[in-house]
């Protein structure tokens, strides 16, 4: 519940709404890779660089065989400037599952 609440007030602009109810899916569930996949895709969006990774990294170590977070973090990398970071999360990415397209602009 409070998963699919966060990606709907996600979808809808409440990034802050949408983070409290990711939050709220990890007290419950502390190693629950989708919640800190997408609060770390909500902090992106409000510029919160640092808390962003954070998530990500996260969503990987519970999720190490999962393409989408090695994805969104090198998307987030790329932004960063880090390309050596981005083109191996984007390589990991695109082993684990062939569909994932390299983010480079």
């Amino acid at each position: 519940k409070h998963l699919s609440d966060g990606l709907a007030l996600s979808w809808r602009g409440d990034l802050d709404g949408a983070i409290a109810a990711f939050d709220q899916a990890i007290a419950l569930k502390p190693r629950f890779a989708f919640a800190y996949l997408n609060r770390g895709l909500a902090y992106q969006r409000q510029g919160e660089t640092a808390r962003a990774a954070a998530d990500l990294d996260l969503a990987i170590k519970y999720a190490p065989y999962t393409a989408r977070g090695y994805y969104n973090r090198s998307v987030l990398r790329r932004e960063l400037g880090n390309r050596r970071g981005a083109a191996a999360d984007a390589n990991r990415a695109v082993e684990l599952d062939p569909d994932y397209p390299d983010p480079a602009p």
